[in-house]
């Protein structure tokens, strides 16, 4: 099983993505938001993780130079490109987050079900036993 993770903490996505392929899962790693979503419009992946507070980056152009970043881009618009734009609507995702917000989980909970998926919400730090708990249970693993 490939699983994509997407997050800006390079440390964290290191520490679980080693828990991860020891587990015996494959692991991309993304910790900027134009990158992930390049590889999933040419990638396939069984599973996504994603931060939701992920910053909006500036993408570099073909002359080197900097665009500004599209401001608009988070991790939670993203989330909604990821289902919409590419079409991945099938792909399991699970939330991970310091985000306690309630307004906008409950978004993100009416979007999905519009799908046919369930939000899986993990709040940071995660350990890595409950992320595989989690990973497994989004994939039908026991």
């Amino acid at each position: 099983m490939h699983i994509l993770m997407i997050d800006d903490e390079v440390e964290y996505l290191k520490g679980h993505a080693s828990y991860l392929q020891l587990e015996g899962f494959e692991v991309t790693r993304k910790s900027n938001l134009d990158e992930a979503l390049h590889l999933l419009g040419t990638q396939t992946f069984d599973l996504i993780t994603l931060d939701l507070l992920m910053p909006a980056q500036g993408v570099a152009t073909q002359n080197k130079t900097r665009r500004p970043p599209d401001l608009r881009r988070t991790g939670l618009l993203v989330h909604q490109e990821i289902r919409l734009k590419l079409e991945l609507k099938d792909t399991p995702i699970i939330f991970m987050s310091v985000l306690r917000d309630e307004k906008i989980r409950n978004e993100i909970i009416q979007f999905e079900r519009q799908f046919g998926r369930e939000a899986v919400f993990l709040a940071k730090p995660v350990r890595p036993s409950e992320l595989i708990v989690e990973i497994n249970r989004a994939l039908g693993i026991r």
